[in-house]
């Protein structure tokens, strides 16, 4: 029939349920039953199926940002895990200033751009950190007091 689901968007439906969420065959069944009233993916409509692909969509979204917000040691929510510290962004600072007598076209930025491909302001935590050491590196390569 013309309003049928392709085969593209059944492949769609298992890859988002099975690669993005690990959905068991009968949670996805379960889903597209409460969706759609169908026990069968290939006998979906169009519209049907992007019903579908879209509730998957919506509860990959919030996987992700469950993932992101957990602290994974203790499961408790933090907004700013991520978020770099005011103590790391002292030491970049005096990082970098000491070694601008060696490297006097050194910044952050230039730094930050080469390790991570992005501006110094939008470092999070863990890749100031590793510019962090990198720095101090250069300083002990130096023979620069740290």
């Amino acid at each position: 029939m013309k309003n049928d689901i392709t085969k593209g968007a059944i492949k769609r439906i298992w890859g988002i349920a099975k690669g993005g969420l690990r959905m068991t065959d009968d949670q996805l069944y379960t889903l597209v039953m409460s969706a759609t009233g169908k026990s069968s993916i290939s006998d979906l409509t169009e519209a049907e199926g992007k019903e579908v692909i879209r509730r998957l969509n919506d509860l990959l979204q919030k996987a992700k940002r469950n993932q992101l917000l957990k602290d994974k040691s203790t499961g408790v929510a933090r907004i700013d895990a991520w978020r770099r510290t005011e103590e790391q962004d002292e030491k970049l600072a005096i990082l970098i200033e000491r070694v601008n007598g060696i490297y006097p076209k050194l910044s952050l930025d230039s730094l930050s751009r080469r390790m991570f491909g992005k501006e110094g302001s939008k470092l999070n935590r863990r890749e100031a950190q590793a510019v962090i050491e990198a720095l101090k590196s250069m300083c002990s390569r130096n023979q620069i007091e740290v």
